[in-house]
This record gives C-alpha cells, structure tokens and sequence, in this order.
C-alpha cells in the first residue's frame, strides 16, 4: 500500500482529485488506489493548485492555494493564495515573506525620520517652572515625580507604565493636554511609530498616553535640581488657596466618580456619567467629604439593583436612576443632619498620583483630602500652620 501520491502520474492524480471532489466514496477511492491514508487526511496530500490569473507582486510568480476537504469543494478566498516561489500571501498585510519584511522595514524607518523631523525640538522656546500656573506646576509634578526616565532626559509613555495618574482618564488627558498646549511637555521624536494614528496626517496625530515627552522647562538649576524642585514643591502660598481649593474639589469629584462606575460595574450595569452627574456630585462635595460621598454612592447603587430586580425596569433606567438616589440621599442626610459614616478607599481603587501628589507633597493635609468636604477654611489654617 501506498503512504502518499507521489507514485501516480499527473494524469492519474487529477483523476483521483476530480473524483474526490465529484463525491466518490473516499474509501472506495482508497481501496482503488491501494492507499494507506487517512480519510480525513486524503485532501492534503493534493498537490496546491496553479491561480494563473493572479501573480504575485514581488516576483510575477503564479499564485497558488493549498486544497480543501471535499466539505468546501475544490474553490479558494482571495486570502487563501499565496506565491509558489517566494511565499508572499497575495491579501495579508500582516505577510512575513522576505520581501514584505523588507518593505516594512523601509516604511517604519521612513516614519521614524518623518517623526524626528516633525517633532525636533531645536527651534522650541523651552518655558521657565516659575511661570506655570499652579495647576499646571501639579499636573507636571505627579507626571515627572512617576514617570522621567533614569537618566532624566525624557517623559515615559503613560500606557506602558503601568501607573494610575489620575482616578478618571477624563482628568489624566486634561493633565496633558494643559502642558501640551503651553508646550511645557513636547512630544519625544524618539516616541515609536505605533504612537502616531496610521493616516494622511501621519504623524499629526498621535496618541497622548502613548507617545513620549521632553521636559520642556528651564530654570536657573541644573536639570537634577530642577527635578527635584518639581516633585518637591515649595510653591503653595496664600495665593494659591483658591486654586488649590479647585484642584482639590476636581480630584475629589473624578475620585467619586472613579467610585461610581466601579459599583455600578460590580451589579453588571453600565453607566456613561455626564454634565448631570458631575453637577450632583460637586453639589454634594459642599457638604460631604468624598469617604462619605463613596457611603452615598453604595447605598444609591444597591437600590438600584433592588428596582431593577423588583421592578422588572431596564438595566439602564435603573442604572440611570443611581445619580438622582445619591442626589436625594444627600439632600435628606443634609435636613435631618446625619453623619454620614466615612468608607475608606477601596482595595481596588487605589490613590492616584495627582491625588498623593498634591494632597502629600503640595498642600500636607494628607488623608484629610478624602474624608472631609474640600474647603478653603482649613487651607488656610493649614497654610498658617505651616508658617
């Protein structure tokens, strides 16, 4: 018996194929060839056939396709031909033949150069530390403080690093695109090309969380102090009690917020907070701390599994009924003067940088931050302590 075809002449084996594909027993087809083969195996060991009308691009060679059991019948997808000689895959962007590596090579490198070109830093103004607002001197501080490099010479891509900047991804974009604009980070010309949107206005556009940064700020120190002086900031004054009274009501409000999706997520809803949302949870920082805010927030979300599973309601109206519980909560818990019961941060929301950053090292109020409700009172004392 016969392990393989390859004792049958050209002739014979077309016949053999045709009666494969026309729907002959494939046993008897084996028996008739004395053939020590596989069933299920037979189809592969056809020989690939010949696609004239379709050449390849590299080296004009025919394209040809691997045959299929009788199950797909004797036809082929574009997708399935590739080039006797050289292997290309006739429709594969994601082709590993020689000359498809070789074109891709010469591609990336030529992105490369469009890259260092667009983004040189010759000709930028670098800004000096002392003239960013006190948002900004933040903002910077938590990126330096995580993410320069050891040799300090650039600004690590966020994606990578594995690090929470802010509790909501609204607040770690608007991080960088308020440095962005004022070009105290500049995009790296060293940034990898897979940091940049693959189009016309490559490589205009690009991904803020994923491209590198130079730090483009001077001062009179050398760039060890200046550093320093970033991630140890000597600059909260009396002056800045307003916007630090801001910058705190912002982190608190993206921290309930961070709160807010991760329970609603935990009950399998889904919620895509807007203006309303944020409005409500601001209102009720006036009054409530965000370790309080979290309280609300849980009690809120458990009614609304109760009214989903009770009510019969859609997910999404009793998803969308948990903003407006937390809202009425308050409001009662603010008549009737309880005091609220102050959670602490979940084990799976852990502190954020900019939150560590500015309530450790900026203002010094520590975990004050999170359980009591943002005011300007115990900023100034805080401030007058310190002095």
């Amino acid at each position: 018996m016969y392990k393989d075809l390859s004792h049958l002449n050209e002739e014979e084996l077309d016949i053999l194929i045709e009666k494969y594909y026309s729907g002959y027993n494939v046993k008897k087809i084996l028996e008739e060839y004395n053939l020590d083969i596989k069933s299920s195996k037979l189809y592969t060991y056809f020989p690939a056939k010949v696609v004239p009308e379709y050449k390849c691009r590299h080296c004009n060679s025919n394209m040809i396709y691997n045959r299929k059991s009788k199950m797909y019948g004797d036809n082929y997808n574009i997708q399935d031909l590739f080039c006797q000689n050289c292997g290309h895959k006739y429709e594969d962007k994601y082709c590993q033949c020689y000359y498809c590596q070789q074109e891709k090579i010469k591609i990336l490198n030529y992105k490369r150069e469009i890259i260092k070109k667009t983004y040189s830093t010759e000709n930028i103004d670098s800004i000096n530390f002392n003239n960013l607002n006190f948002f900004n001197k933040v903002y910077l501080g938590s990126i330096v403080r995580e993410l320069i490099s050891e040799d300090l010479s650039y600004i690590k891509d966020l994606n990578s690093s594995n690090i929470k900047l802010s509790p909501y991804d609204k607040l770690t974009f608007r991080m960088y695109r308020e440095l962005i604009k004022i070009q105290a980070l500049v995009v790296s010309p060293f940034s990898d090309v897979s940091s940049f949107k693959d189009c016309e206005e490559f490589p205009s556009i690009y991904y803020i969380d994923q491209v590198m940064y130079i730090l483009n700020i001077n001062d009179d120190l050398n760039l060890d102090n200046l550093i320093k002086k970033i991630i140890n900031p000597d600059y909260y004054n009396l002056e800045n009690i307003n916007d630090a009274y801001n910058l705190w009501k912002d982190i608190a409000i993206n921290e309930c917020i961070e709160y807010l999706i991760y329970q609603i997520k935990q009950i399998n809803f889904e919620f895509n907070p807007a203006d309303k949302t944020y409005n409500i949870i601001e209102l009720m920082l006036e009054n409530f701390s965000v370790s309080q805010i979290y309280n609300i927030i849980d009690k809120s979300v458990k009614n609304a599994s109760k009214f989903y599973l009770e009510k019969k309601v859609s997910k999404q109206h009793a998803a969308n009924s948990i903003i407006g519980g937390c809202e009425r909560y308050a409001n009662r818990a603010i008549v009737e003067k309880w005091d609220l019961t102050r959670y602490r941060r979940n084990y799976d929301l852990p502190q954020s940088e900019i939150s560590e950053f500015f309530f450790n090292k900026v203002i010094k109020i520590g975990n004050l931050g999170f359980d009591i409700s943002p005011n300007t009172e115990l900023l100034k004392t805080k401030f007058h302590n310190n002095d």
